[in-house]
């Protein structure tokens, strides 16, 4: 499965997210911060499986703390979660972001991780 282009890093914000976040599309993200030099610093690996614009904007209603984030949008769910897997192993896993475990597979499904192998439901 071809893995998208990750679009930003942009300003973690309402407008931000509706400004570039324009398809209501399966996807997946990266929630981080700026730091003195302009780098982004990845914190929390997501996902969402129908609205990842949708799910960006929960994101900030739950208060996360970033000021960053980057995205990508998927041609399916499966795409979205395969992408997260990936991010999640490049971005240092559990030891460096905010995600307490590696990301799960909807439970209806058979899916592995593309790294891994790991299927945690």
């Amino acid at each position: 499965m071809a893995v998208a282009t990750r679009q930003g890093p942009f300003a973690f914000d309402a407008l931000s997210v509706t400004a570039h976040v324009t398809e209501k599309s399966s996807g997946s993200f990266i929630l981080g911060h700026l730091d003195e030099n302009n780098r982004f610093i990845p914190r929390f690996v997501g996902r969402s499986e129908a609205d990842v614009r949708g799910e960006l904007l929960f994101q900030l209603r739950l208060g996360k703390k970033c000021n960053a984030f980057t995205f990508r949008y998927a041609s399916s769910p499966h795409q979205a979660f395969e992408q997260q897997c990936m991010d999640f192993h490049e971005c240092g896993g559990c030891a460096s972001l905010d995600n307490a475990r590696h990301p799960s597979r909807p439970s209806h499904t058979k899916w592995e991780c593309p790294i891994c192998g790991l299927a945690f439901l």
